[in-house]
């Protein structure tokens, strides 16, 4: 067979092929099955190299849990290779010379042109990939796991694997439709939303709407472990079925018993919340909105404060249109930010909306907002208030949010914090009361 044949042979099964659904074909001495960091080279006396490249970081390598992974899975490939072709595949070690990895390449070298031996060096790979490296890997974080189970007080099931001694825990890393006490009903599980690690409880919402609560101490004992491990925190989602438990999914999986008061628990960690907020505001207190002081201002002098803060949050482009004390009760100001995304610098155009008023201000008291969006050519509204705003007007501009269109509103109080950021405002204006005047 020639090499042009070879390759327009393997270039055709496995693009018909269902399950190989990315196949890349660069220069002439090499092909690359990505799926599967599967490459094939050519050598000059037709013959061709086959081999499965696995990539090791080599900052920390020995505490990286990561390394441990893509051992056992070039170890499996070793084995299944030797088992499949009765030959033990060769392993090459190359080193990273400035690049951050690794390679250690396994496969067959020098070998005659052979499609049947490549579909069947790639079926070995997938296979694992998709079985043998699933069982390994939670054999290995198991052996893990047993290592630490006296230091972090867990008990050892029949299942392969752990339950703490309250028993409200149960840490174990197959999947779950592996592992499924009989008390979890799998299709009821819906995501959690907002999950957040209070002071005594692990609370969160179900995308249903219910609120579920489990023993902050668990969670601790459970993300100290992955600690160890050097399992990323961030990598968790989190399930519940609403009535039994809470659903750890990720590298090491945990199943938490949830308390049957949630409502009252969340009211309690608020409570818990708001009391120590108010106790660190004595150790270091704020300006507050008895402390500053907008009655001395004119409408114009509103407006140029409210045009310094957008210069202070960094803001372009900034500059007032309309008129001052306008029928709306106020001056409206263009301004743009520059944000990053994954693809560069990007610009959101603003319109501010400055209200300088004694009384508290209302829906009625605002104009259109996606009027003003459109006649601005504008992406985002913001509005700057001397007073308070009222519940209906609050409700009015959380309603205005969406993917598409950005609101932030800043009420005497919003005010008075982002104020307390800027010293040199607060003696310009003289917004400190009868001390500064």
């Amino acid at each position: 067979m020639t090499k042009q044949k070879f390759i327009e042979q393997i270039e055709l099964r496995f693009k018909e092929a269902d399950d190989f659904d990315l196949f890349n074909s660069g220069e002439d001495n090499e092909i690359i099955i990505p799926s599967f960091d599967v490459k094939i080279t050519f050598n000059d006396n037709n013959t061709f190299n086959i081999y499965r490249d696995f990539c090791y970081p080599i900052r920390e390598c020995e505490e990286n849990f990561e390394n441990e992974y893509r051992t056992v899975l070039q170890e499996t490939t070793v084995s299944l290779l030797e088992s499949h072709f009765g030959v033990q595949p060769c392993v090459e070690d190359e080193c990273g010379y400035g690049c951050p990895f690794d390679d250690s390449l396994v496969g067959y070298w020098n070998k005659p042109f052979n499609v049947d031996f490549v579909i069947s060096f790639v079926e070995v790979c997938m296979k694992s990939e998709a079985e043998d490296i699933g069982n390994a890997v939670s054999k290995l974080i198991m052996e893990s796991v047993s290592e630490q189970a006296e230091k972090y007080e867990l008990v050892k099931l029949d299942d392969d694997s752990y339950i703490n001694n309250q028993k409200n825990l149960i840490v174990f890393a197959k999947d779950i439709v592996s592992f499924n006490p009989k008390k979890i009903d799998i299709s009821s599980l819906e995501q959690i939303n907002y999950p957040v690690s209070a002071t005594r409880y692990f609370c969160g919402r179900m995308q249903s709407g219910k609120i579920i609560a489990v023993d902050m101490k668990s969670i601790v004992m459970f993300f100290k472990l992955c600690d160890h491990f050097h399992i990323d925190k961030s990598d968790f989602d989190f399930y519940s079925d609403g009535r039994e438990c809470l659903y750890i999914k990720g590298k090491l999986k945990a199943i938490i018993s949830i308390e049957t008061n949630a409502d009252e628990i969340v009211d309690e960690e608020y409570s818990l919340f708001i009391r120590k907020l108010d106790a660190l505001k004595k150790i270091k207190p704020q300006v507050n909105s008895a402390t500053l002081d907008f009655s001395h201002l004119t409408y114009e002098d509103f407006e140029r404060l409210c045009y310094n803060i957008l210069i202070k949050r960094g803001f372009i482009d900034v500059h007032p249109v309309g008129k001052s004390n306008a029928s709306d009760g106020g001056k409206d100001i263009l301004a743009s930010e520059e944000y990053r995304t994954i693809t560069g610098i990007e610009t959101r155009k603003w319109i501010w909306q400055c209200k300088h008023s004694k009384k508290s201000l209302n829906r009625k008291d605002v104009s259109e907002i996606n009027d003003l969006l459109q006649e601005n050519n504008a992406s985002a509204y913001g509005l700057l208030c001397s007073s308070s705003l009222t519940p209906d007007l609050i409700n009015r501009l959380e309603l205005k949010k969406s993917a598409e269109v950005r609101i932030v509103y800043y009420g005497t109080t919003e005010l008075n914090t982002l104020l307390s950021q800027y010293p040199d405002l607060l003696a310009k204006y003289k917004l400190l009361g009868g001390a500064d005047r």
